[in-house]
C-alpha cells in the first residue's frame, strides 16, 4: 500500500491507495471456514470427524430473516461424549438429511470440503458424511461457532 498526496502542494493530506489485486479480493473473497481455529490443537476434533449430529436449527429461504437458508448443527464426537462442536452454515442448497430422531444421527466421516470447482453459483462447501449421501448439502459459508465441554 502506498500513500499519495491529494494535492502537490500539501503532502500532509495523504490518501491511501490499494493495489488493484486487493480490490479484486474484496469483490471475490476466498471462502474459508470461519472459526476453524477452534478445532486446532485437539487431534480428536480434526475433520473428518465421526460422531452424532443433532440438528439444532434450520431456517429455509422463506423462513430466514435474510432470505438465505441457514443450518446450525451440533456434533458430539465419538469417544469424546462430553464435547460439543457447533457449526453454522449459510446459503444452504440441496439439503439431504436422514430421518431425524430426537437424539440425532450417527456420521462416520463428517467433513466440510471445498466445492468451488462444482460450478454452482454461491456454493463454496460440500458438507456431510463422506461415507454416505444420506446426509449432505452445499453451503456458501461455513463456521465453527464453538467447541464446549458439558458436565
Amino acid at each position: 500500500m502506498s500513500k499519495v498526496p491529494t494535492s502537490p502542494t500539501s503532502p500532509a493530506h495523504e490518501q491511501t491507495v490499494q493495489p488493484a489485486s486487493l480490490f479484486e479480493r474484496e469483490r471475490q473473497p476466498v471462502p474459508e471456514i470461519h472459526g476453524l481455529a477452534q478445532l486446532d490443537g485437539n487431534p480428536a476434533l480434526a475433520l473428518p470427524l465421526a460422531g452424532r449430529v443433532v440438528v439444532v436449527d434450520f431456517a429455509s429461504t422463506l423462513g430466514s430473516l435474510e432470505g438465505t437458508a441457514t443450518l446450525r448443527l451440533r456434533l458430539i464426537p465419538n469417544g469424546e461424549s462430553s464435547l460439543r462442536v457447533e457449526f453454522f452454515f449459510r446459503g444452504i442448497k440441496e439439503l439431504r438429511l436422514p430421518r431425524l430422531p430426537a437424539e440425532g444421527f450417527d456420521v462416520a466421516n463428517f467433513t466440510i470440503e471445498d466445492a468451488r470447482s462444482s460450478g454452482w453459483v454461491g456454493v463454496n462447501w460440500l458438507v456431510g458424511d463422506a461415507t454416505t449421501d444420506a446426509f449432505a448439502f452445499y453451503a456458501q459459508e461455513a463456521e465453527v461457532i464453538a467447541v464446549t465441554r458439558e458436565g
